[in-house]
């Protein structure tokens, strides 16, 4: 017979791994490095607009801004596929309609539950 394991065993024995790490200094040495590494990178993000180069032109922009910051084409990315989803929902749904349509509206499935 298998011997079930019930909620309260997992949560004894986090809350025991805890009072461990806890009692050898572990938790403590963690959240001061937390700390330091939060402080470094608080100044730094989100960056300033002042910080990037002037250039003309949208082209000349975004490609000077992701010199200095790679994860702004990510962002870009993300951003442009946001709106071209945005603008291809009336396609695609138009497109999955006349899919289900022509699916259910085949003659071997005339049986007069279909949609037509």
């Amino acid at each position: 017979m298998a011997r079930r394991v019930g909620v309260f065993t997992p949560i004894l024995l986090c809350t025991l791994l805890l009072l461990v790490l806890w009692a050898a200094g572990g938790v403590a040495d963690v959240q001061v490095q937390h700390a330091e590494v939060q402080a470094q990178h608080a100044e730094s993000f989100p960056r300033a607009l002042q910080s990037y180069e002037e250039v003309d032109g949208i082209w000349a922009t975004l490609t000077s801004r992701v010199s200095a910051a790679p994860f702004n084409l990510v962002a870009t990315l993300i951003f442009l596929l946001a709106i071209i989803h945005t603008f291809l929902r009336s396609v695609s749904k138009a497109l999955a309609t006349a899919l289900r349509t022509a699916y259910y509206c085949r003659p071997s499935l005339r049986c007069g539950s279909s949609p037509c």
